[in-house]
């Protein structure tokens, strides 16, 4: 122990370095990190069933037709946060379901329901979010969402699985 102790007196200046060395090394990787990591597109997806889900299929179901304008009723709305601290600017929605897929959600624009990769605008701020009206028809009105997918312009995928819908 004597030993020791002697060693690391004689050697103080050389400990004093290493530990300033690591330590600085250290707050050089957590600073490249951190830089690295707020440039990062970060997205959050929820879905959850549309206020007016029930009547929807009620009227689905009493009107069928395409035509008269009870053919399309909203079903789920999905909610895309962007937790990141740059814009995201996405790409496409799409929502799969356990009979098929229903790709490319529409969204109501200017009274007409338009996919959502027709849109121009489709950026999200830094810290916002974004609703996206899956609309039902009456061939998808006993469908089950499974997984709702987001894509962003770089072509990176999101994937939220839906449970209890």
């Amino acid at each position: 122990m004597e030993e020791l102790w002697r060693w690391a007196q004689e050697n103080a200046l050389a400990l004093y370095g290493a530990v300033v060395g690591t330590a600085a090394l250290l707050i050089n990787v957590g600073k490249y990190i951190h830089t690295v990591r707020k440039d990062e597109v970060k997205l959050k997806i929820s879905i959850r069933k549309h206020d007016e889900y029930d009547q929807g299929v009620e009227k689905l179901k009493q009107n069928p037709a395409t035509s008269t304008g009870a053919g399309w009723q909203p079903a789920y709305i999905v909610r895309v946060t962007n937790l990141g601290s740059i814009i995201a600017h996405l790409q496409d929605v799409s929502l799969v379901c356990d009979k098929g897929s229903m790709e490319g959600l529409c969204v109501g624009r200017d009274g007409f329901l338009v996919k959502v990769s027709e849109v121009s605008n489709k950026s999200i701020q830094a810290k916002d979010s974004k609703d996206y009206v899956v609309w039902n028809t009456v061939d998808s009105i006993n469908w089950k969402p499974k997984v709702v997918t987001v894509q962003d312009q770089t072509g990176k995928e999101w994937k939220r699985k839906t449970r209890g819908l």
